[in-house]
């Protein structure tokens, strides 16, 4: 299964006098009136096809002033949850490491995944934080 992150930059210009506001729809597809803006992806980042999940953060792991995708996948039976894999990757798709079990995560999108990325031990530098069977990894 090959899963995909768009990373979508969006910088908002001025708003014409008699526009309401810029408008954003999940649901549009199209531009019918030619106000609405369309977004078009910065990057697309292919994810690691074992590893990788729906779960996505992002922060500069490496100190390369570049931010890297933290991608994870989840353990779900019988109303037990937990992070059980995790894949850290640079903006041209290169793995930087991976964690965990990634045979028995769901790759499917369900809801949110115990992983964040936070300076956890204050040295400056990124740490990529989960919640594993048991424990805060």
């Amino acid at each position: 299964m090959n899963h995909t992150i768009l990373l979508i930059l969006v910088i908002c210009g001025p708003v014409m006098a008699d526009d309401t506001g810029l408008r954003f729809s999940l649901d549009d597809t199209r531009d019918e009136d030619g106000r609405t803006p369309l977004v078009t992806p910065w990057r697309v980042v292919e994810l690691d096809p074992e590893y990788g999940g729906q779960w996505a953060v992002a922060a500069d792991l490496d100190g390369d002033g570049a931010p890297e995708i933290v991608s994870a996948e989840n353990f779900n039976e019988r109303d037990v949850h937990y992070t059980s894999a995790v894949v850290a990757q640079k903006l041209d798709g290169t793995v930087l490491w991976r964690w965990g079990n990634p045979d028995i995560g769901r790759k499917a999108w369900h809801h949110d995944v115990a992983c964040q990325i936070h300076d956890w031990d204050g040295n400056g530098q990124a740490d990529v934080i989960v919640c594993d069977e048991g424990a805060l990894v």
